[in-house]
């Protein structure tokens, strides 16, 4: 059965970091967003075109835009046992396409971790990326099963 783990949270929380962490672990892809996007302008897609386009005229990529993007990267073969997914979703919207996308297929988003800053943030994490964060798996429980399960992870840098 394939696996799907979203991670939540501000920029310069980890999310990145540990989301490839994981997939690495379980054995899944690590689905970023922002990965997503420069492979498809990086290759001249119709997609990556779009976006390429919005963001040289200094606009955000759209939610139909970004679901089109990620619905494209799921479907591909080495999605199949599943996707630790970073940087989506980001609105209701994409969360609720999200769990189309998942459920044309039968399936589900198993767990939805929520990587957060202390209310101090070190403002030089996201200056100076690429970053990790030490001992994050100590404090996060994972599960993950048929039914969605929320681990909650709080990094503080």
């Amino acid at each position: 059965m394939a696996s799907y783990l979203v991670m939540i949270g501000p920029p310069g929380a980890g999310k990145g970091t540990q989301a490839s962490r994981l997939a690495e672990k379980l054995g899944l892809v690590h689905v970023s967003t922002g990965d997503t996007f420069r492979e498809n302008i990086r290759n001249g897609t119709e997609l990556g075109i779009r976006v390429r386009m919005l963001l040289e005229s200094g606009k955000l990529v759209p939610d139909e835009l970004t679901i089109a993007l990620v619905r494209d990267r799921l479907q591909q073969p080495e999605c199949r046992r599943g996707a630790v997914l970073d940087g989506f979703p980001r609105t209701s919207a994409q969360a609720v396409a999200l769990d189309a996308i998942l459920a044309e297929q039968g399936l589900c988003v198993n767990v939805a971790s929520y990587i957060g800053l202390d209310d101090n943030p070190d403002p030089s994490i996201c200056c100076n990326r690429p970053f990790s964060i030490n001992n994050c798996e100590e404090h996060a429980y994972w599960e993950i099963s048929q039914s969605s399960v929320v681990a909650i992870t709080t990094a503080v840098p």
